[in-house]
């Protein structure tokens, strides 16, 4: 048998639904597959590579103040973190291995939310793997299961939808309207208030993507509109953007929502 590197070996974390759930996603992309997948990473923890963890793979807790560096890659001007369900992937990436820390999904897409993240790349190097894209991060971040053409909580919480009493300024409007403009698949976009129970009210910007267009063809325009507005107005940066599917297009032009792009 062979001798484990000294860097692993010492947290029994293992995933197995995970991976079955990615399994299931990759023979048959339904949202029913994805909500699965979301919701059981969501509940779980991950392991990251981070250069801090010098002593051999730890368990790590946040307290006021703490930071802590997590290894990540380039593509271009892109940062991508590499996230692992358990050791054996790390070693399928790596033979040698390499220092990681256990931590909860959520953490870990707050902080990759917070720091710019583009891409998180899971258990890259396995047959198994796959890619939670930006759009994904945000909304896994704030506790949302993104389903390709929503959001939804992943707990029964009263959500209150409406129109802002004061609109994004102008120079938000306009930069997304041009960000829209440049992609074939948007056709039209509104801008709302949500408020999810208690926590603070957040303005939403909805987007109606083009009927049957690939998945992963809306969630790279999706990336390229918010990363573009965000180029040119810092408001934009503070807004939760979602794609609009039937539900929240008939409930935007219903009076819920604000249109200001048509297509």
């Amino acid at each position: 048998m062979s001798e484990v590197p000294p860097q692993l070996g010492r947290l029994p974390i293992s995933n197995s639904a995970v991976v079955e759930a990615m399994n299931s996603v990759g023979t048959q992309d339904t949202p029913d597959a994805r909500s699965l997948l979301y919701r059981l990473i969501l509940e779980t923890r991950l392991l990251a590579l981070s250069p801090a963890a010098t002593d051999g793979p730890s368990e790590w807790t946040a307290k006021a103040g703490d930071t802590l560096a997590l290894k990540t890659l380039r593509e271009g001007n892109e940062v991508i973190l590499p996230l692992f369900t358990d050791e054996e992937a790390i070693l399928r990436w790596n033979s040698l291995g390499s220092p990681y820390v256990a931590l909860s999904s959520r953490a870990i897409f707050e902080m990759a939310d917070a720091n710019g993240t583009a891409r998180i790349d899971l258990n890259p190097g396995s047959s198994t793997r796959g890619s939670i894209t930006r759009h994904e991060i945000q909304a896994l971040a704030r506790g949302r299961i993104p389903l390709g053409t929503s959001e939804v909580t992943t707990e029964d919480t009263e959500v209150k939808i409406g129109l802002p009493s004061t609109p994004p300024p102008n120079d938000a409007i306009k930069a997304i309207r041009r960000s829209l403009s440049k992609e074939r698949l948007a056709l039209r976009a509104w801008y709302f208030l949500m408020q999810q129970g208690s926590t603070r009210p957040e303005i939403i910007v909805a987007v109606q993507f083009q009927d049957g267009s690939p998945h992963d063809a809306r969630a790279l325009a999706m990336r390229s509109i918010i990363d573009n507005a965000g180029n040119r107005s810092e408001f934009v940066k503070s807004l939760v953007f979602l794609e609009a599917d039937a539900h929240w297009v008939e409930s935007m032009t219903r009076g819920s929502g604000q249109e200001f792009y048509p297509k």
